[in-house]
């Protein structure tokens, strides 16, 4: 009988964990719905959709969004989301290994544009119109 009592006690204990780390877990808009994401979307139908960026930076007329998630092998996953006039134009996924040069492991936030990061070739070309028009004026 008294081992009966352990075994609930275990199983009850196991029970409440287990819903402590469902409640725990993130909900609501993430990074991993990115496949979500569309040309010609919102900027607040990008972030209903995977939720606030980690940073953000404004380089002519593109505006750029960085999310991240930290890994728990040797990379961290990131996603570049670039808008003109206030809609999505282009994603560009990228990883950050912690061999990367200058890489601080376990913070994803501070990694952003580390890595293989690149500016995709539209939106280079993008501004470099932007500057062109600058300088005919």
């Amino acid at each position: 009988m008294k081992r009966y009592k352990i075994e609930i006690t275990k199983l009850m204990i196991l029970v409440s964990f287990s819903f402590f780390m469902i409640s725990c877990a993130p909900s609501g808009p993430s990074m991993r719905d990115s496949f979500s994401l569309s040309p010609g979307m919102t900027k607040n139908q990008v972030m209903e959709t995977i939720g606030k960026p980690k940073r953000s930076e404004f380089d002519r007329n593109v505006e750029e969004w960085f999310y991240c998630l930290t890994g728990l092998g040797f990379h961290d996953e990131h996603l570049a989301i670039y808008f003109l006039d206030g809609k999505l134009i282009k994603t560009h996924n990228y990883v950050v290994t912690e061999s990367d040069p200058g890489v601080i492991p376990g913070l994803c936030e501070i990694n952003i544009k580390k890595g293989n990061y690149r500016v995709p070739d539209e939106i280079t070309e993008i501004r470099l119109n932007v500057d062109s028009q600058i300088k005919v004026k």
